[in-house]
């Protein structure tokens, strides 16, 4: 049963933050067709507008900033998870009622900046599955092949990251072996480092007898490590984001925590609480301008998420007694791993 919804009942301040986007914005075809059915996306609506409401309760300098920021989110742009990863932070805080203020847009401020103690929240995120967005480009590579084929993509570990130029080099590969009679394509993903082999990627050819639905399906090969390489990858990008110019120039700027939103990178929810605390600590060098770094794993626009953070050595002893008194407000306690426990 489908029943139109009344936006500006059920929705004040969605409805408020939504008015003036464009038609290229993430929500706007739901919000020009507000039927109530399976499978539409109302219930992370209803969290939108709790957090909104929450966020206005807590009334933070610049939350119109914010707003317009909303406003301004299009499909596929880089900004939406970044933007949705700092606005759950900035409700877990008011959730909290931890006093904060937005950084000003354009400024070297960090993002959250707490009220009553030297110490703030620089927020972004990464994301990796590449699994799925190569199946996307070989569907559409192979689409028009007569007669129709089947692949299958056997790889030896999940990869972080497919670069574009092995993803154009694989696609001729198959052409080839197409043109050749061949079944099998083989390629080398990610070269072996730290102790770890490469990564490889075999692709099988077969004929395909059903008439719709060509999709490559996906293996991966049986590993008790499988999951390690992605790891060591995704610690990568982390460090990347601290020493990134715009991050390291905000860090700089005063006392923060990074915090990076993990929840787009393919099997990072799967490492134990304890195993990313250690590993946080030890990423941090001191030529690392954050008195912490901290992963969090969200789930749509609810600020109930997975947050592990781990502390700067580094930090001068008031620093660290701030970011200790902002952990046990954030009720932490379980989730942190201090610089002195690494050591020990």
């Amino acid at each position: 049963m489908e029943t139109l919804i009344d936006l500006g009942r059920r929705y004040p301040y969605l409805s408020t933050w939504m008015k003036g986007a464009r038609d290229d914005h993430p929500y706007y075809v739901n919000w020009q067709n507000p039927v109530d059915r399976w499978g539409s996306p109302w219930d992370s609506y209803d969290d939108l507008e709790t957090l909104i409401d929450t966020l206005h309760r807590a009334a933070p300098l610049r939350l119109p900033d914010k707003r317009r920021q909303f406003k301004g989110l299009r499909l596929g742009s880089d900004g939406y998870a970044g933007f949705r990863a700092e606005m759950i932070t900035a409700g877990y805080l008011a959730r909290r009622k931890i006093e904060f203020d937005f950084g000003a847009l354009g400024s070297p401020q960090p993002d959250l900046i707490v009220r009553d103690l030297n110490i703030s929240i620089e927020v972004t995120s990464r994301a990796a599955d590449p699994g799925w967005e190569f199946k996307r480009e070989l569907a559409m590579a192979f689409r028009e092949v007569r007669p129709k084929i089947s692949l299958e993509l056997e790889y030896s570990a999940k990869p972080f990251a497919i670069r574009k130029k092995l993803k154009a080099q694989v696609i001729e590969e198959i052409r080839q072996a197409l043109s050749d009679g061949q079944d099998t394509v083989y390629c080398v993903v990610r070269p072996g480092v730290h102790g770890h082999p490469p990564i490889t990627l075999t692709i099988r050819i077969s004929p395909r007898h059903q008439p719709f639905g060509f999709f490559p399906q996906v293996r991966f090969a049986d590993s008790t490590g499988i999951l390690k390489p992605m790891m060591l990858d995704a610690e990568d990008a982390l460090v990347a984001a601290m020493e990134s110019s715009r991050k390291s120039e905000q860090g700089a700027s005063r006392p923060s925590v990074l915090l990076v939103d993990i929840a787009g990178i393919t099997g990072a929810h799967l490492r134990s609480t304890r195993a990313w605390g250690d590993r946080l600590v030890r990423l941090i060098k001191p030529e690392h301008n954050f008195a912490g770094l901290a992963v969090m794993v969200s789930r749509g626009w609810t600020s109930d998420f997975r947050f592990i953070l781990g502390e700067s050595p580094y930090s001068s002893t008031a620093v660290r007694n701030d970011l200790r008194e902002l952990e046990r407000r954030l009720g932490l306690r379980q989730l942190i791993a201090s610089a002195d426990e690494i050591a020990s």
